[in-house]
């Protein structure tokens, strides 16, 4: 009669556990950007064109310089985009005007 042979006990592999880190927070000026609308603007001869922004219930009237939220500051305005700054970080954004 032949041994059988026996069988070789095998550690099963370690299993890393996975860790999902949170999903990083927009930035306050990306929020911001994500929150306003653009409703439409006005433009007079010989003076800055102004824009009507809404968020929620909230509508803004700005021209460039002006600041929402004693926050972000109104950098450029034209017929195609809004830039503006967030006056804490420095970090600018950009709303397209066709996006809406």
């Amino acid at each position: 009669m032949v041994a059988k042979p026996r069988p070789v006990p095998t550690k099963p592999k370690p299993v890393k556990p996975t860790i999902k880190k949170p999903a990083p927070k927009p930035s306050p000026i990306e929020t911001f950007k994500g929150q306003i609308v653009f409703a439409g603007f006005l433009e007079k001869e010989g003076a800055r064109m102004t824009v009507f922004l809404s968020r929620g219930d909230d509508i803004f009237l700005v021209k460039g310089g002006d600041v929402i939220d004693g926050r972000f500051k109104i950098v450029e305005i034209t017929k195609d985009y809004i830039k503006f700054m967030d006056t804490y970080t420095k970090e600018l954004a950009t709303i397209l005007l066709g996006e809406g």
